[in-house]
């Protein structure tokens, strides 16, 4: 899964230096991986290498320069300009940049750099609309929530917000931090999508009706051992902010 280039190294002991597990040696002037097994494929040795002489997962090595030109300012806006969106214009955001999104939440952080996260993406209103109606359709067998099936019926929908995209993320059970990884992707989609004036929101009662329901979990080829941690609805944004909303202070005990 991790390979070193001999003809290519020339033995800076950079890799060895940013191995979080410790597992690289320097041996005649040449970076070695002394257990190939307890590595972590995190990348930081391919990331420093000067010389290129490492790749990953049996895929040739890409000199991807890493971009280090962000801006404070610009970064701290986005976040602060990111609203939770419930309003969606008719037109489907492109699969491909939405694949694009995916791909690029690969690089984000994960427990052990173990990347558990899948995804469940559902596209068009016709797909949404049904597991509205599947959810619904749990809640009433079950008696539950009699005041959350009346508000959809004559109000609004929180289940799905009818956005026309659902993106949902969910790992097996033997994940080491499953919570944890699909909350920092899933934020992280957010953040991408909004720069795309693409307008996003949480959908925390979908989460815990797929979790809970068997119909719900087969619609969406999510096996019973499997858990769902997160889910939004999306969809190019139809609402337009002017403005900043006032928020509270920070809560910090500094020691």
């Amino acid at each position: 899964m991790i390979n070193i280039d001999e003809n290519k190294c020339i033995g800076c002991s950079k890799c060895q230096k940013s191995c979080p597990s410790g597992l690289i040696e320097i041996q005649n002037k040449k970076a070695i991986i002394s257990n190939t097994g307890a590595c972590i494929l995190c990348g930081h040795c391919q990331a420093v290498c000067p010389s290129s002489a490492i790749s990953l997962l049996g895929i040739d090595y890409e000199d991807n320069p890493a971009y280090q030109n962000v801006e404070y300012n610009d970064i701290k806006n986005l976040i602060k300009s990111n609203r939770s969106i419930r309003r969606f214009k008719e037109n489907l955001v492109e699969e491909t940049l939405i694949m694009d999104i995916l791909q690029t939440l690969e690089y984000t952080a994960s427990a052990k750099n173990e990347q558990p996260v899948k995804w469940v993406l559902v596209n068009g209103y016709d797909n949404v609309k049904e597991i509205s109606n599947i959810s619904v359709e749990y809640l009433k067998q079950n008696n539950l929530f009699p005041g959350l099936i009346e508000f959809v019926k004559n109000v609004r929908n929180p289940i799905t917000v009818d956005a026309p995209h659902l993106l949902i993320a969910y790992t097996e059970a033997n994940a080491v931090k499953p919570y944890d990884d699909c909350m920092i992707k899933m934020s992280m989609a957010t953040i991408l999508m909004h720069t795309k004036k693409i307008g996003s929101c949480y959908l925390g009662f979908l989460a815990d009706f797929i979790n809970n329901s068997t119909e719900l979990k087969e619609y969406l080829n999510i096996t019973k051992s499997q858990t769902v941690y997160s889910v939004i609805g999306f969809g190019y944004s139809d609402e337009v902010y002017s403005k900043l909303p006032t928020r509270k202070k920070p809560t910090v005990t500094i020691i």
